[in-house]
């Protein structure tokens, strides 16, 4: 756990891998995990080197992934999906790490060291919030994890914030964040 700040998407559902990776329809066949790359995507864009976390859950089992977003800055979203595939059945590819680990341990982990901020379209406005020290940022992928993992981080995030009164992509958000935080620095 390094840096100022760090992002972590909860993933709905759960992810189906065996036989060969096939990336033709990688959106839904594997659950919405380009919205996970775009968020690496994003944050490296803008020249942040948080670290972007994803928790889901595959074949069943829940695993966290880690990824450092400076590694594909400049990249492709099919490459970083690859690279999230890879990881997930070896553990490790290139700048993404997977472990099993189960969300409610991930934000008590989190919780001794960190503030824990939910990002939800029915939050308190970002703009007015004052932040200081280290932040987790807890997000939903595509769509709001099931009401027992939103219950979850719910126990653990001490503030639930929007960005705006609309509905926007992770990527957005994150990328927003990223920029409004950098912006006050």
């Amino acid at each position: 756990m390094s840096g100022e700040h760090e992002i972590a998407i909860f993933y709905p559902g759960s992810l189906v891998l065996g036989g060969r990776t096939v990336l033709r329809g990688y959106a839904s066949r594997y659950s919405r995990i380009d919205v996970y790359a775009r968020v690496i995507l994003a944050v490296a864009s803008l020249g942040a080197d948080w670290p972007v976390h994803a928790l889901v859950r595959v074949n069943g089992e829940p695993f966290r992934l880690t990824a450092k977003p400076s590694c594909y800055k400049g990249r492709g979203e099919r490459g970083v999906v690859y690279s999230v595939l890879a990881a997930l059945r070896r553990g490790q590819h290139e700048c993404i790490v997977a472990e099993r680990e189960h969300y409610e341990r991930f934000l008590h982990r989190y919780s001794k060291t960190r503030v824990i901020v939910r990002l939800s379209e029915a939050g308190e406005d970002v703009s007015g919030i004052l932040l200081r020290g280290r932040t987790l940022w807890v997000m939903g992928a595509h769509k709001e994890p099931e009401e027992s993992i939103e219950n979850i981080i719910r126990r653990y995030a001490s503030q639930e914030v929007s960005i705006g009164p609309l509905s926007y992509l992770s990527s957005q958000t994150a990328a927003y964040i990223v920029w409004r935080l950098s912006w006050r620095d």
